[in-house]
Parts: structure tokens; sequence; C-alpha cells
């Protein structure tokens, strides 16, 4: 009786053990994929990002260029209405003095 009590208990025991270690198993698996998904999301999302701050940057080129000629034709436009200008207007298409 003692020994099928023993034998008993002793499978008992190994079925909660087992159970437990299913149990921690699965949770370590779930945890496994929630990683990946996680850094499958990042690389996602950073991609995403690079994307949209290469778009900011051209646009944001396009404007400093466009304020570099305005700043320019600003420049020549005052020269000319002071009369302090340089420029030979032969050389530049106009016409000759």
């Amino acid at each position: 009786m003692l020994r099928s009590f023993t034998a008993a208990a002793a499978l008992a025991a190994a079925v909660v053990v087992s159970a437990v270690w299913h149990r921690r198993c699965r949770r370590l698996r779930r945890e496994a994929v929630a990683e990946r998904l996680m850094a499958g999301c990042a690389l996602r999302d950073n991609a995403a990002l690079a994307r949209e701050v290469e778009r900011f940057r051209r646009r944001m080129d396009a404007v400093l260029a466009q304020r570099e000629v305005l700043r320019e034709a600003d420049l020549v436009l005052t020269a000319a209405l002071d009369g302090t200008t340089e420029i030979d207007p032969s050389t530049e298409g106009g016409p000759a003095a």
C-alpha cells in the first residue's frame, strides 16, 4: 500500500513539474515571438521615419536654395538701384552704354 501511495505521489509530482515546465516553455515562446514582432515593427517604423526625414531634407534643400537665389537677386537689385554695381552691361547681354 505504501509503495503504491509513493508511486502515485511521485506520478502526481511528475505531472505537476511537467505542467509547470510546459507552461514556462509556452511563456518563453510567447516572449520570443513578442520580441521578434517588436523588432520587426521597430525596423518598419525606422525605415518609414528615414524616408520622411529624407523627404523633409529634400524640401528644406529646395527652400534654402530658393532663398539663396532670392538673396542674391536682392543684392543685385539693390546694387543696381544704388548705382554701385560693378556689373559691366556689355558682358551681361544688356545694351551697351
